[in-house]
């Protein structure tokens, strides 16, 4: 890699010209045999932006590489050459892979990589989330240390409703759920019912694994012409003035709302758009009028649109288990808005009149249940 490197190292280490297809070759073929060919299935890209807040620890602006990029738009298109160097290791064996990276752009719409940050903020975590989409790019709020039981449950169901759902606590003894303290969880020092705890977090990440089929559907037409999975709300209603500064909601996908709830916070308002909206686990009809969520609210809030159907699957031991092949479809209002999965081996279409529920199925998912909410 030395002759395909930059003339800086950073923390002992070489920075490939991934500008270069040597280096983009010789580092992808490495990860490709180490970890591809063993059953890794994504990586976490990590430490290949130079963020401000964290001491300009990075490459410095002066350096050169063999491309003849300088440092300072090295920095711009490293992520990009990053991605492109790991992807091209799954194509080359034609594997899928969805990982994760810390520096992207615009151009980097259609790759399979989620971007995420260092920086934890709650707050700033989900507005990322929803500017994002206007690029067409996915960001993460991945769950680390927690201040309290509850911001831990809070940041949990955001990240759940997130393009990935990252659990990232490596450097912690135990899972967090058993002790939110860094220092007493490293020690050992597990919270005396943190089984309660466990238990609230296990139905919250069973969530992630029911809402697979819908968000397969959300990703196929990200696929198709480019709308986001994830996204503003004013990207669905242009027109809509106070939506504008609306950066704490976001779409997923065609019918569906999310209002994270923040900890330390005893309400927030939710802005609902122009039509019909239920809320996701009652089906309690919300018109068309904004509402106050108290704290107390143990789900997070979700919406969704009037006359919608929503697969809901079911949870398996893992990803992919027969189970999460079995679905609930959640009807609610006329159930005017049928629903459209495209699977390895068919499609799936679900719809609903007079009262009764229809399947259109030659996939690998059942509907073995229909579910008039609310």
């Amino acid at each position: 890699m030395e002759p395909h490197s930059g003339n800086y190292g950073v923390w002992g280490g070489l920075v490939p010209d991934f500008a270069r297809a040597p280096a983009r070759e010789a580092f992808g073929a490495y990860h490709g045999e180490r970890f591809v060919d063993v059953g890794i299935s994504g990586f976490k890209l990590d430490e290949c932006d130079n963020s401000d807040y964290t001491g300009g620890w990075s490459f410095p602006e002066c350096s050169s590489f063999p491309s003849g990029v300088d440092g300072e738009q090295m920095h711009s298109v490293f992520g990009l050459g990053y991605q492109r160097t790991i992807w091209d290791a799954f194509r080359k064996r034609r594997q899928a892979t969805y990982s994760l990276v810390r520096s992207s752009g615009a151009l980097a719409a259609p790759y399979p990589f989620v971007l995420y940050s260092d920086l934890y903020d709650h707050r700033q975590y989900i507005r990322a989330l929803v500017n994002s989409g206007f690029s067409g790019l996915l960001w993460c709020p991945e769950v680390r240390q927690a201040e309290s039981e509850e911001d831990l449950i809070r940041r949990l169901q955001s990240v759940v409703f997130s393009p990935l759902a990252q659990v990232d606590c490596w450097y912690m003894t135990n899972p967090p759920w058993k002790q939110i303290d860094r220092a007493k969880n490293n020690a050992g020092e597990v919270l005396e019912n943190w089984q309660r705890l466990e238990a609230r977090c296990r139905e919250i990440i069973g969530w992630r694994m029911q809402l697979a089929p819908y968000l397969t559907a959300a990703f196929q037409r990200y696929a198709e012409d480019g709308t986001p999975p994830f996204r503003a709300l004013v990207l669905d209603a242009p027109r809509n003035q106070k939506l504008y500064a609306v950066d704490d909601q976001y779409m997923i996908g065609d019918r569906m709302m999310l209002a994270p709830l923040f900890a330390g916070e005893a309400s927030r308002k939710v802005i609902l758009p122009d039509g019909i909206w239920h809320d996701f686990w009652t089906g309690v009809l919300k018109g068309g009028t904004d509402v106050t969520v108290p704290a107390s609210v143990e789900k997070i809030p979700v919406y969704v649109k009037g006359g919608s159907i929503v697969p809901w699957a079911d949870v398996g031991q893992y990803a992919g288990a027969p189970e999460t092949r079995r679905i609930t479809a959640q009807v609610y209002g006329d159930g005017s808005i049928p629903f459209t999965l495209i699977s390895g081996t068919g499609a799936l279409r679900l719809s609903w009149s007079l009262g009764q529920g229809r399947v259109e199925s030659a996939s690998e998912y059942s509907v073995y249940a229909w579910k008039h909410m609310g």
